[in-house]
């Protein structure tokens, strides 16, 4: 929660990974650590861990749009559409083959930046469990977003079909992760227009349904204040 919060002021939809990464080091550095875990640094396990929240996150985001893709094909006819089809499975298969090549293949481990992806990945090596849980928590996640969107749109009397939005929404977030603006305002409002022209709908009300899914994400990630304020403050206590 405390994540999500700061995703909404931050530029992009991930600056709040920072500030996870930051405040679990903190929280690790002060507990007991697993003797199993004793070769892993606290900074390690915590970017370790956030790192593997997004890689997870992003897979998720690729699948449930390549799902769609599948079923909804029709959705994807307009001339301005047709490139998208083969850029998602594109972008699906360059994902797939840098995963392999850095954990399997071990390419590139003496740059430190490849290097340090591998050591995230070696750590979960043995967790499959943890990672199934997380990738099937983040599916269910990722629609239930897309079935806010879905409910939101039927507000403002939009008859879009839900498999549409389960094409569009998650290449809107992918979209909106782009850095260049505060929880990628702007970037997200034209991605809406862009694809929901596709579905007949105006500018106007594509933007209009944008803007309310960005006011609910805010005030949902309002909680998250709430829980930094008290979060911050316990370990202030403890040190």
């Amino acid at each position: 929660m405390i994540g999500s919060f700061f995703n909404t002021y931050m530029p992009g939809i991930i600056g709040g990974d920072v500030v996870k990464a930051y405040y679990l080091n903190r929280e690790l550095k002060q507990e007991e650590h697993n003797p199993e875990d004793r070769d892993n640094s606290p900074l390690t396990t915590s970017i370790a861990s956030v790192f593997m929240d997004r890689y997870i996150g992003f897979l998720g985001l690729l699948i449930i749009n390549l799902g769609a893709i599948v079923f909804g094909f029709k959705y994807l006819q307009g001339a301005s559409l047709q490139q998208i089809m083969w850029a998602v499975p594109l972008l699906f298969i360059l994902f797939i083959t840098f995963s392999i090549s850095v954990l399997k293949l071990k390419f590139g481990k003496n740059l430190k930046f490849l290097f340090n992806i591998y050591e995230y990945f070696l750590l979960y090596k043995a967790k499959r469990s943890a990672l199934s849980k997380a990738f099937l928590y983040s599916l269910i996640i990722q629609i239930s977003g897309v079935f806010a969107v879905y409910i939101l749109s039927k507000g403002i009397a939009l008859d879009i079909p839900f498999l549409s939005l389960l094409i569009f929404i998650p290449l809107i977030i992918l979209i909106s992760m782009i850095p260049i603006s505060i929880s990628g305002i702007g970037l997200r409002e034209g991605a809406f227009v862009f694809f929901l022209s596709t579905a007949g709908v105006s500018p106007d009300l594509s933007a209009t349904l944008s803007i309310l899914w960005f006011l609910s994400v805010v005030v949902a990630s309002l909680w998250g204040l709430f829980a930094y304020l008290s979060f911050k403050t316990s370990l202030a206590k403890k040190e």
